[in-house]
């Protein structure tokens, strides 16, 4: 009698990363977009998401989105600041951490890319994303390039045949940090779990690669607005 033995399954040559989605929502205005956010995370295939929605109160979401009800501090505008200290208390559970704006729309390819792009990085420098919207018309705007901010020459750089740069305004509504870098931003400085503004200068410098996008949407009314 023959015997056939069971070939073992494939093994997938995409690492399966554990991620964390903190998304500030203040208000009812976004709903709608909230849950088309918390959608796209929960469809990602080579991830495993967990989604937080960090709100002022509470909001009616899928029974698996975690949302925690209050301001980090009196200041009504430290909401934005509250995943800080949940970053800080997961660091063990996660390989990425995303904060995101409730209009953000992000896909499982700008994750991949971040990944891809931060291995040609050295460890004090973290790839960004600038935004872009996207009428129905096809005009493409990109909210963050106004006023005098601009490319900066000097920070110049090539790193594994990819150019990267640093973008004057540091503002994207949306970064990830992968866990190393989170713990280096943590051991920068004790202001890493503050609740002000001044404490996102513990996080090292960004870089945005020219060379490849990687673009992150925000949504809204009349246009769609992705991350690159």
């Amino acid at each position: 009698m023959s015997v056939t033995q069971e070939q073992p399954a494939p093994v997938s040559k995409v690492e399966r990363l554990r991620v964390l989605a903190a998304i500030a929502s203040f208000g009812e205005r976004n709903l709608a977009y909230l849950q088309e956010i918390i959608q796209q995370y929960q469809s990602m295939t080579t991830l495993e998401v967990d989604v937080v929605v960090l709100s002022e109160a509470s909001k009616a979401l899928p029974p698996s989105v975690r949302v925690i009800v209050g301001l980090p501090s009196a200041n009504p505008w430290s909401l934005p600041f509250g995943h800080k200290r949940l970053f800080a208390d997961s660091i063990e559970d996660y390989d990425l951490f995303i904060y995101s704006e409730d209009d953000m729309g992000v896909t499982e390819g700008n994750l991949r890319a971040f990944v891809s792009v931060t291995k040609l990085l050295p460890s004090d420098e973290i790839a960004g994303f600038l935004r872009y919207e996207k009428a129905k018309d096809g005009s493409v705007w990109m909210p963050d390039a106004h006023s005098s901010f601009h490319w900066e020459p000097r920070s110049v750089v090539e790193r594994g045949g990819e150019i990267f740069a640093r973008y004057t305004n540091e503002h994207a509504a949306f970064y990830i940090l992968t866990q190393a870098q989170l713990r280096r931003a943590i051991a920068s400085s004790d202001s890493c779990a503050s609740h002000t503004k001044e404490s996102t200068t513990c996080f090292v410098r960004r870089r945005r690669i020219l060379t490849r996008a990687a673009a992150s949407t925000r949504l809204s009314a009349s246009r769609v607005c992705r991350i690159f």
